[in-house]
């Protein structure tokens, strides 16, 4: 009697041992993210699991082989065979749908919407688009990419050279607004590093106004950084490259005429008396060595001389080969993005070193940035950043030490 009591309570701890089995595993993509709502399906009870906010599942232990359908939207199913009594962990890495279209999600700088459920007129910039171009000012990257927004001036710098919605005053500003992570930014647009933009969108419409009011008026240039997701793991992102330009031809142009011309032009002018002497405020150089001539205060060895001197004379020359350089465009940076369950992070490096086609005009600019997010229950979230910028000028010739 004892042994059958022995035996039976063995059977029963053995059966309670194996109730409490799980099979557990991890879903991730092919970067090591973890796949959050993804589906883990056991093909012979239809048993169903979905992963957690780490990318976590958790199945009753199979008590004989089974498979598994692990799918994901976006991602290639997978079918993974697993033996009768496993426990796992599995680590399963589903791959991207190639044939998948994307999401696009569209940010106002106040809320974030998919594309197809957003109203107005808009563009919006990817992260591969904006690497298209190497500039080191974001704004000149969105210039032949965005329809829609006009650049008045060449190559500008700062908002004041973009127009979106066109002239919308004459005394006022015509700057378009600019928000940052979901803030206005009032600072220097050359401050942020391009590296560190994950998207860019543009609102052309008045229905930015029923966002940000009157500063809409002008259009709405939103930029979303790079950031860091909660149960990522750590990801490192290095960037660098050299631009190299050739110096201005200023010899392309065919508005300009070839110093002997212009010459011809100034003599016969000067022996019809266009050129009134005493209210005239400019007096060509070859007008005035024909004065001089004309009036005696000159030899006529000397006057062929300098005459002969002017004809092979081209300013055009000169500028390109003592003002003008070679540009170099110089790019490096640096980004760590990464979190846990209740954290993430993103730390940011950036320099720049442009020397411009004119010598002695260089620039330097230096970026750093950390942020940090903490999640506070189920809908609270606290964010800290701090970002450093620190920029040098030489525009005079000075020599550029960063």
């Amino acid at each position: 009697m004892k042994q059958f009591l022995a035996m039976l309570c063995g059977l029963l701890t053995a059966n309670l041992t194996v109730a409490q089995l799980h099979l557990n595993g991890t879903v991730a993509d092919a970067e090591g993210r973890p796949l959050v709502g993804a589906s883990v399906r056991c093909l012979s009870n239809n048993r169903l699991a979905a992963t957690g906010t780490d990318g976590g599942f958790t199945l009753p232990i199979p008590r004989a082989a089974d498979t598994l359908l692990v799918s994901f939207v976006g991602y290639v199913n997978q079918y993974l065979p697993v033996k009768a009594g496993e426990t796992g962990p599995l680590r399963i890495t589903l791959k991207t749908d190639p044939n998948a279209l994307e999401e696009v999600v569209v940010s106002t700088g106040y809320y974030q919407i998919p594309r197809e459920r957003a109203t107005g007129a808009f563009t919006h910039v990817d992260n591969s688009l904006i690497n298209r171009s190497v500039s080191t000012n974001i704004l000149q990257r969105l210039e032949g990419v965005v329809n829609g927004v006009q650049f008045v001036e060449p190559q500008a710098s700062d908002a004041s050279g973009i127009r979106i919605r066109g002239l919308s005053t004459i005394h006022g500003d015509t700057r378009p607004l600019i928000v940052v992570d979901n803030f206005p930014y009032e600072g220097d647009i050359n401050t942020i590093n391009p590296n560190d933009v994950e998207s860019i969108t543009v609102l052309r419409d008045a229905s930015a106004a029923s966002i940000w009011g009157a500063r809409a008026g002008n259009g709405v240039i939103v930029i979303n950084t790079k950031q860091g997701a909660y149960s990522q793991s750590t990801q490192v992102s290095v960037n660098s490259n050299v631009t190299v330009g050739d110096k201005p031809d200023l010899f392309y142009s065919r508005n300009y005429l070839p110093s002997a011309t212009v010459m011809e032009i100034q003599r016969e002018l000067f022996e019809r008396n266009a050129y009134r002497e005493q209210n005239q405020t400019y007096i060509p150089s070859y007008v005035e060595l024909l004065i001089k001539q004309r009036d005696g205060f000159i030899s006529p060895e000397e006057f062929l001389k300098q005459e002969a001197f002017m004809r092979q004379t081209d300013l055009r020359r000169d500028i390109t080969d003592f003002l003008y350089q070679p540009t170099v465009n110089q790019q490096y940076s640096l980004g760590v993005r990464g979190g846990g369950t209740a954290y993430r992070y993103t730390l940011s490096a950036g320099y720049d070193r442009n020397r411009s086609h004119v010598i002695g005009n260089n620039t330097a600019r230096l970026n750093l940035s950390m942020q940090n997010s903490f999640r506070v229950g189920n809908t609270l979230e606290l964010t800290a950043s701090v970002w450093y910028t620190r920029q040098r000028i030489s525009p005079s010739g000075r020599l550029l030490r960063a």
